[in-house]
């Protein structure tokens, strides 16, 4: 991406503050003069947080807008203003990702302005909805639909019935990029449905059961999910900002479980849930620093996992009740000590994963699994600028500097796209300088990635600390 136009701190509030003056009507209930009413909502789905910018000017109601994410209804004077889109890069600073382009805000009119689609494939766009002001009776509730989920390119037929009704008539057909007219219901409850136009099955999103309370007046915006379940979600905004997130009731669970003890050369996993008891799993014979993905879990609760060395019946650990909420990725970690039958020190991480890409940047999160070493330390710089000596001898400042044994943050470090040195180190006894333990020179990231690095310590196959590396 290009810099077009950066702006420091200073300059920002000094021009959020003009804007506010200028652009802003209806403060404190003024509302003497017609006005349009204007939201943003982010949809970009690999964008990273927005800005935008009306007339040059910062925006103050989108600023570091993240995605899925809206804001509310801000009252406005009716004009044409010159709506352009920024992204906050790693730094602080801002790229512009859409080029300025003039957006007529009607008096009378609520006005949408989404951030939708993909950088990378080339359909990022700001899509304008206007939909008419109006007052919804206390016992109704009215609702317009956006596609903007880049999942589902195709266009969907949208069907709002009681739950449980057979699909008969859609209520919408709506194309990607493109919002539905508006329509009011009966407050109550109400199944959301959704399939590839002009078919009824199979269904590619069901909201399930879903209350639309009366006097409210509701854009739904289908964006993509980074669940392991539907391809889309629904974002629910309001006049007064952002709602619930409608995931579908289909939803399952994902774990990625890591074997990282040392001690033992595999390890069975199993779970159980008295809350789901089909919803259970056995995992046999992991070998060291492997990886196993354990796919369409049921969501619950009390998950109880037990570990313990494939071959033996003697259990090794035993966590207590743990949740896995539906429609996320985890990932578990078995690591520690295993020095003999029943004197175990084997610990279960159980971490929730975000594996959303961001054009851009790439995402590295470590994971501290290495129980013989209870902190340790992160060098992360650009390939080939410090060497070894200099960052042993303590003349390198730590990207991370106190890193714990079970801990899983920073979760992720936030990287320009590049080659690097990742390097763990721990501090040498009495001194302020370093012993590295692992030592990755020239790791090669791209824009997009998000990769898990999992700390491991020798164990009986393998004779040095190192990552269990997974891409995400």
């Amino acid at each position: 991406m290009k810099l077009f136009k950066r702006w420091g701190s200073a300059g920002v509030m000094l021009a959020v503050t003009a804007l506010a003056t200028t652009l802003i009507a209806g403060c404190g209930g003024d509302r003497s003069f017609p006005t349009a009413d204007l939201r943003i909502i982010h949809a970009g789905s690999d964008a990273p947080l927005i800005n935008v910018r009306a007339n040059g000017t910062p925006l103050g109601m989108a600023q570091g807008l993240a995605f899925a994410k809206a804001t509310a209804l801000l009252p406005v004077r009716p004009d044409v203003y010159s709506m352009a889109v920024d992204g906050v890069l790693l730094d602080g600073s801002i790229d512009e990702l859409l080029a300025p382009m003039d957006v007529l805000l009607n008096a009378g009119n609520n006005t949408t302005l989404v951030v939708m689609g993909k950088i990378d494939g080339g359909t990022f766009a700001l899509k304008k909805v206007d939909t008419p002001r109006a007052n919804i009776a206390a016992d109704s509730s009215r609702i317009q639909l956006v596609h903007a989920a880049t999942n589902t390119l195709g266009d969907v037929d949208v069907y709002v019935t009681a739950p449980g009704a057979a699909l008969v008539t859609a209520d919408a057909t709506v194309a990607w990029g493109q919002a539905s007219a508006a329509w009011t219901l009966a407050a109550g409850e109400y199944q959301i449905r959704a399939t590839a136009a002009g078919t009824q099955t199979p269904v590619i999103f069901d909201s399930g059961p879903v209350d639309l309370l009366g006097g409210t007046d509701l854009m739904l915006v289908a964006v993509d999910n980074y669940g392991p379940s539907s391809a889309l979600k629904l974002l629910v905004s309001s006049a007064t900002g952002q709602g619930a997130t409608i995931f579908d009731q289909r939803a399952v669970t994902e774990l990625r479980l890591v074997q990282a003890a040392a001690g033992i050369t595999a390890a069975d996993v199993s779970a159980s849930s008295a809350e789901f008891p089909a919803g259970g799993f056995v995992e046999s014979n992991i070998g060291s620093r492997s990886t196993v993905e354990v796919k369409d879990l049921v969501a619950a609760s009390d998950y109880i996992f037990t570990v313990n060395e494939t071959g033996s019946a003697d259990i090794l650990r035993t966590t207590d009740a743990l949740s896995l909420e539906a429609d996320n990725y985890y990932t578990a970690v078995v690591a520690g000590d295993v020095p003999s039958p029943g004197n175990s020190e084997l610990i279960f991480l159980l971490n929730k994963d975000d594996r959303r890409s961001v054009v851009g940047e790439a995402r590295l999160r470590f994971i501290h699994a290495a129980s013989q070493e209870e902190e340790l330390v992160l060098f992360i710089t650009k390939a080939g600028e410090k060497g070894l000596v200099p960052i042993e001898g303590g003349d390198v400042t730590p990207t991370v500097a106190a890193f714990k044994y079970q801990d899983m943050a920073p979760l992720q470090q936030r990287l320009s796209p590049g080659n690097y040195d990742i390097r763990v180190a721990k501090k040498a006894l009495g001194t302020n300088k370093f012993v590295v333990l692992i030592n990755n020179e020239a790791v090669s990231l791209l824009g997009g990635e998000v990769r898990t690095l999992v700390i491991a310590q020798p164990d009986p196959a393998n004779t040095d600390f190192d990552f269990v590396q997974i891409d995400d």
